[in-house]
């Protein structure tokens, strides 16, 4: 990899990156709570199920403005802005997986950072209106408050234009009045009627935005990652618990050779991979991720007020059974790999987990049933192998 400066290109790309959260995130910030009140970033977590999102880095920045795209920043920003973000997020999501970056990648991905951050950071103020009256160039010595002469014929036509003018205006007024009265009437019939709009000096509701941009019956894509599902796995995705069990498609359709020797067309989700085998019949099904990654403990004995599993010897009690029982069980989240443990995770903090075959729960003691258990990002973690 060149150095420049003793930086070598990852370095500059992630110095640069730094200098784009700088600049953009207070503008964005302000905008986001105009249009949608200090909540926002509450919302936003919510919405995009990620509890740890914020402004202060380059990722959680650039997910926040195609998250809020639609329903904040098309209506503000070229659309270029968005096609900017999704690919700077992607090469932030490279910078995090190490990759290596030659030279001139490296100068083809700084300047589209640039690019982002002038259209987010330093737009040019608006052009000022133009004038409602053409002021006319004043001739060399003249009196600048004399009118320039008329010429003959539109002194002529002067009487003319003023009773035309005059009947025009009558006819405005009259216009106007009747627009009054009619809007009034229907103001007056809505209140008769119960109304449905908000009551003055509250703000009436918003429709909820979908995660989803670019439905239709047999393809959804997501803004937020920039990828799509489509056919028999995005049918098995919406029939197993969607964007709260599988999260957002972080790549496209793919064939993989798995464990078993077969290969597979499969598809990574935050949460999760789904599969089907390409050769036979097969369903979709979810991947046994935890398997991969994590293994399998020795067995435990029974544990009293715990239901115990013989197949891989664990235990699974508490607001962790109710979970698995809820989301699908064996067939949805798979069988126990271990008992319930403290692990540092992905974020740097200690959380209760459990893995089990196709997943990890995790305990958030500081969310209210039911998201104070959630499901770790697999899909994620495998992709980062």
């Amino acid at each position: 990899m060149a150095d420049y400066g003793g930086l070598t290109n990852d370095e500059r790309i992630k110095r640069r990156l730094r200098m784009l959260t700088a600049t953009t995130a207070p503008p964005i910030e302000q905008e986001l709570q105009a249009a949608l009140g200090e909540d926002w970033l509450a919302t936003a977590r919510r919405e995009t199920e990620k509890p740890y999102l914020r402004l202060g880095d380059a990722s959680g920045l650039l997910n926040i403005v195609l998250w809020a795209w639609e329903g904040v920043f098309a209506a503000r920003y070229p659309a270029e802005v968005r096609r900017l973000a999704l690919l700077v997020r992607d090469i932030r999501n490279r910078v995090g997986h190490d990759e290596d970056f030659g030279d001139a990648e490296t100068a083809r991905l700084l300047a589209a950072i640039g690019d982002l951050e002038a259209l987010l950071g330093g737009r040019a103020p608006a052009p000022p209106p133009p004038p409602r009256f053409r002021v006319p160039p004043r001739a060399a010595g003249g009196d600048p408050r004399r009118r320039p002469p008329m010429p003959p014929t539109a002194r002529r036509g002067r009487g003319g234009g003023c009773a035309l003018l005059g009947i025009a205006a009558l006819a405005l007024v009259v216009l106007a009045g009747l627009g009054l009265l009619l809007v009034a009437s229907r103001a007056t019939s809505g209140a008769a009627g119960g109304g449905g709009g908000a009551a003055r000096g509250t703000r009436a509701p918003t429709a909820t935005r979908s995660p989803v941009a670019g439905a239709t019956a047999g393809r959804e894509c997501f803004p937020q990652t920039g990828h799509c599902a489509e056919g028999a796995l995005l049918a098995a995705w919406r029939a197993t618990g969607g964007l709260r069990r599988h999260g957002a498609p972080l790549t496209g359709e793919r064939e993989e050779a798995l464990a078993d020797g077969r290969t597979y067309t499969v598809q990574y989700f935050e949460r999760s991979r789904l599969e089907r085998p390409v050769v036979g019949a097969g369903p979709v099904q979810a991947g046994t991720l935890g398997r991969v990654l994590r293994g399998i403990d020795p067995p435990a004995s029974p544990a009293p007020g715990a239901r115990h599993f013989p197949a891989t010897g664990h235990n699974v009690g508490g607001r962790f059974l109710a979970y698995w029982q809820a989301n699908g069980g064996e067939a949805g989240l798979g069988l126990p790999l271990g008992e319930e443990r403290r692990e540092r995770l992905e974020d740097g903090r200690e959380y209760t987990v459990q893995w089990f075959e196709r997943a990890r729960l995790e305990w958030h003691p500081g969310a209210a049933a039911p998201d104070d258990v959630q499901l770790g990002q697999l899909g994620r973690l495998a992709l980062a192998r």
